[in-house]
């Protein structure tokens, strides 16, 4: 066998499993994001072994504050059933947020971790998600109202406490947070 012809068949060998590996099931756990400013939809806080099983895709509403300000919009996301948590949701929310031209969340907002008991979840967030509050009381607004809507979407959440650190974060901008925040449907935006 020649060099060139050895090279040849390397690289098509090399081509031939580029494209078997982009045909794979690989592709299927991707995030497929669309915009769907209708919708409308229940999830639960916690996927289940078997909805996970029975339907390996899933839809879940998060809502993304507008680059205008005037609230936040739904956006609807097909994922990977066993990704449909309330933290995975919320950086779905921090990264469409990023790629707007106008960002309200800081650079490097993260959730560290959820609990929901009884109705209520607590989400212990970074420092960054109070940081950088440039844009006054109307940034702590869309911040809070994209959280809160997005995890009253899940079926047994009815309120949200926020933690910064571990430690309880009482109030943001003009909103007092020592109770559980009710979904922010004035909020929004179709």
């Amino acid at each position: 066998m020649t060099k060139h012809l050895r090279n040849f068949l390397m690289a098509a060998l090399v081509v031939i499993m580029t494209i078997a590996a982009g045909c794979s099931g690989e592709t299927a756990n991707s995030t497929a994001v669309t915009k769907d400013s209708g919708a409308k939809a229940t999830m639960s806080a916690e996927a289940t072994t078997q909805e996970a099983a029975n339907d390996p895709m899933s839809k879940m509403v998060v809502y993304v504050p507008t680059d205008d300000g005037r609230g936040v919009r739904p956006q609807s996301v097909t994922l990977d059933s066993n990704k449909k948590t309330v933290k995975y949701a919320l950086s779905v929310i921090f990264e469409e947020d990023a790629r707007q031209k106008y960002p309200v969340f800081a650079k490097g907002t993260a959730v560290k971790g959820v609990t929901v008991k009884d109705g209520i979840a607590t989400i212990d967030m970074n420092k960054a998600f109070v940081a950088n509050d440039n844009g006054g009381e109307l940034t702590a607004q869309l911040r809070l109202a994209a959280v809160v809507n997005t995890v009253t979407e899940f079926k047994d959440v009815k309120g949200v406490l926020f933690r910064i650190d571990g430690k309880p974060l009482t109030s943001f901008g003009a909103y007092d947070l020592s109770d559980p925040l009710s979904r922010m449907d004035n909020l929004i935006v179709k």
